[in-house]
């Protein structure tokens, strides 16, 4: 297993998401594994609640993520959205909280979005 601060136990892949959400709006993503290359989508693994937030005056939109895996793990993200808000570009999201192999992690993973988004 990969630590939390390197990235997740694998790259995935979510996409069908909305393109440029307002703060407030939430949506659901299916979860692929990432194939070879780093963009295409392998198995479908889980799905992801995603929504956007922004606190007046305090930093950059914000983006939480709650994955739900078919084996029955969760575990929940949030950072900044990329690209100044743009929700296109490289950044970090936190591990807030997790159940089975996701429990007690710390730290953050590196996240990609250009829809689809690359999450580790």
């Amino acid at each position: 297993m990969a630590t939390a601060e390197a990235r997740f136990d694998f790259p995935a892949i979510s996409d069908d998401g909305k393109q440029n959400p307002r703060p407030g709006e939430g949506w659901e993503e299916r979860v692929h594994e990432a194939a070879d290359d780093g963009w295409s989508k392998g198995a479908q693994i889980g799905s992801v609640a995603l929504a956007a937030g922004s606190e007046e005056g305090k930093g950059p939109p914000y983006v939480t993520a709650k994955f739900t895996f078919r084996d029955g793990d969760e575990v929940t993200l949030r950072g900044a959205v990329p690209g100044a808000g743009s929700w296109v570009g490289k950044g970090r999201v936190e591990y807030l909280e997790g159940t089975g192999k996701f429990a007690g992690r710390t730290g953050s993973l590196p996240v990609e979005f250009k829809n689809p988004k690359r999450w580790g």
